[in-house]
């Protein structure tokens, strides 16, 4: 089995266990002449069957990211690093792109307010340390490293198998 081949089971258990989960808290109570769809017991125990893969499938994936070597921009990385860092990547792209930015490094902007009984309008100048082009380019970089290295790991993914355990 591929890394990726156990994602997608890991997935697939998953959704399992929340159903086996669901169907043991919905036959935990009922009334006389009502019986539950499912056993409460048989539902537990299905759901225990499907955690123990979880764990099993987990470990090993996790054994074989940490084995498993790539090379990025001619640095060499596990795959759990590789993995982190796209992790990271995500969150900066993130952070860039809620950045709250000016159109330019300065803006003028006409203000009004009352002074002294009176309306006065003055110019009120801003300054932006990063405005929305470099912002932009920013989020770019980030976003083709982000392409770059996923699809060093996806590639992985598909070619690497799961040690053995």
């Amino acid at each position: 089995m591929t890394l990726s081949q156990a994602g997608r089971r890991i997935s697939k258990l998953k959704g399992k266990l929340s159903e086996y989960e669901k169907r043991a808290e919905a036959s935990n109570v009922w009334e006389e002449g009502h019986e539950p769809t499912y056993k409460f017991s048989d539902a537990l125990e299905k759901a225990e069957e499907i955690r123990q893969e979880l764990i099993q499938l987990g470990t090993l994936r996790t054994m074989t990211n940490a084995k498993t070597m790539i090379e990025f921009e001619g640095k060499p990385m596990t795959l759990t690093q590789a993995v982190l860092c796209l992790a990271e990547l995500k969150g900066r792209i993130v952070w860039w792109k809620d950045l709250t930015v000016l159109a330019h490094d300065i803006v003028l902007n006409k203000a009004s307010e009352y002074r002294e009984g009176k309306m006065e309008t003055f110019v009120k100048k801003s300054y932006c340390a990063c405005p929305e082009a470099k912002r932009q380019g920013m989020v770019e970089k980030l976003q083709d490293e982000f392409d770059r290295l996923n699809d060093v790991v996806e590639t992985t993914l598909h070619q690497t198998l799961l040690v053995k355990g």
